[in-house]
């Protein structure tokens, strides 16, 4: 049997330990989710006197008691925030604006962009807060506020001081699963913008919210800022993100903004705990994206649907990604944050639109819920309802479109015991023929070679032996705490080679 020397056989694992993991990529095609519908809800609405403009980048929110979607600020058409309010009844599917008590007239300055969430605590508040977002000449805000959703109006929250300076497009937020007999909630804030700076990821802070809220007692609500210690993570802009339970999810944006559009975008993905500042990087799978949305799945269905998030939407460079064309085809991608796998979804579309699912959009405002939040058989079904945006073409919009998962669970087959019938529409469609597609590839960053084409870098790499002129975005890695070293990486490895010998 031929043998070679142990310092050949040292180089070549080391070489292979160092090599790009881009050949890792890997994807589930057989990750259970729910059966997955988008429904255009646009064209079933009333009150389009009463109706928002087209925005990007609007604070969205919803209360159960009420049935009120809120919509405020956002970014017009003319690029510049807003400061209006918009109120959606999801029994009647009627706009309206606010009707305040006379005294209480005072409302948010103009922004987008902001980091928000419900604030329910037993019989003391329901609100929906609201946090910096960016002002109308560019720069970062700081301050916070509270709509009452029992009676309309808004009032500023009474913040101590030693927070995180103004900022805007941030990851954060709170669960809205967070019980609701606690007095006081705590909302999270990752990185996000000043108008100069990015800052880290890794820079998180907890506003701890307390207090009372009536028309009577407007200014009693207070906040408290305390930072939590995370080891350093990338700065970040136009990423999406959430928060489930006490952990935040960031997936996508950019990491500068040196570049115009969406060229910049990258693959990566962070699950940042702030129970123990612990962090780790999933490996990448969708295309990098800007400005897209991610929701908690809060189908209780599966136990299994309690770790995942729905990536869904934003906008990609085709000339740098190959998706396989998912996006058009309103894929939800879908991130488990306890495994750090991914999986690529086409839902079912809705067959009375025009468009069966949404175009790709960045900016859109996307809510979730743990029911369904129109129609008449909402205990069988979960929700997420998604606003505004703009496309890829620069056009913004303000449309509704609904993501329903149904009760019930498919995997690589797509089909489930609910979907036989004929695709339906509407707040009503009960799930009948809904399939799901399953995607079997990641997507794959693309270089430009000297001859002007395009060769793919991923796990369905064809690798060309031409020079290359632009460097692919960030490939995918294969799950790993973010923090490991390279040191340990190469140890590993090492260790194996130091054994080798003693087997010849």
């Amino acid at each position: 049997m031929a043998r070679f020397p142990a310092s050949s056989v040292l180089y070549s694992v080391l070489l292979a330990s160092l090599l790009p993991r881009a050949a890792t990529q890997t994807i589930s095609t057989s990750t259970p989710v729910p059966p997955l519908q988008w429904i255009n809800l646009s064209s079933r609405l009333q009150g389009s006197d009463n109706a928002p403009p087209p925005l990007k980048d609007a604070a969205i929110g919803y209360d159960e008691t009420t049935r009120n979607i809120i919509i405020f600020g956002g970014e017009s058409e003319n690029g510049f925030p807003q400061s209006t309010t918009y109120l959606l009844n999801l029994d009647s599917l009627t706009w309206s604006k606010p009707s305040p008590p006379d005294n209480l007239n005072d409302s948010p300055d103009a922004r987008s962009a902001a980091i928000t969430g419900y604030d329910a605590a037993s019989s003391y508040r329901s609100g929906f807060v609201v946090i910096g977002g960016k002002s109308r000449d560019g720069q970062g805000l700081s301050d916070v506020w509270e709509f009452d959703f029992n009676n309309q109006f808004w009032a500023q929250v009474s913040v101590s001081e030693g927070g995180p300076s103004g900022r805007w497009g941030a990851s954060g937020g709170i669960d809205s699963r967070t019980a609701s007999d606690s007095l006081n909630n705590t909302f999270y804030v990752a990185g996000g913008y000043d108008g100069s700076q990015i800052s880290r990821l890794s820079e998180v802070w907890e506003l701890h919210i307390s207090g009372v809220l009536s028309p009577n007692l407007p200014n009693e609500v207070s906040g408290s800022w305390s930072q939590v210690s995370v080891d350093d993570l990338p700065r970040k802009i136009g990423q999406a993100g959430t928060v489930i339970g006490q952990t935040i999810v960031a997936v996508g944006g950019c990491n500068s903004t040196s570049t115009d559009g969406d060229s910049c975008a990258v693959g990566d993905s962070y699950v940042i705990s702030t129970s123990d500042g612990q962090v780790i990087s999933p490996g990448a799978c969708p295309a990098g994206r800007r400005g897209a949305s991610l929701v908690p799945n809060m189908n209780s269905y599966s136990n299994s649907f309690s770790s995942q998030v729905f990536y869904i939407l934003g906008t990609f460079d085709s000339s740098r990604w190959d998706d396989g064309g998912g996006l058009d085809k309103g894929e939800v991608s879908v991130l488990d944050t306890n495994t750090g796998t991914w999986a690529r979804v086409i839902p079912s579309g809705d067959p009375d639109s025009d468009d069966a699912t949404p175009t790709p959009r960045e900016g859109a405002a996307a809510i979730t819920y743990n029911r369904g939040l129109v129609g008449s058989h909402r205990s069988q079904s979960v929700d997420t309802i998604v606003f505004g945006g703009r496309d890829a073409s620069g056009k913004y919009l303000n449309e509704v479109w609904l993501l329903r998962a149904y009760d019930g669970s498919v995997s690589s087959s797509g089909s489930w015991s609910g979907g036989s019938g004929d695709l339906e529409s509407g707040a009503d469609a009960s799930g009948a023929g809904v399939t799901v597609n399953y995607m079997d590839k990641c997507a794959s960053a693309l270089t430009a070679t000297s001859s002007g084409t395009s060769t793919s870098v991923g796990s369905s790499a064809t690798h060309s032996s031409s020079p290359t002129q632009s460097s692919a975005p960030s490939a995918a890695v294969a799950p790993y705490p973010y923090n490991t070293s390279v040191n340990h990486k190469v140890l590993s490895a090492v260790s194996v080679v130091l054994l080798y010998p003693a087997a010849l």
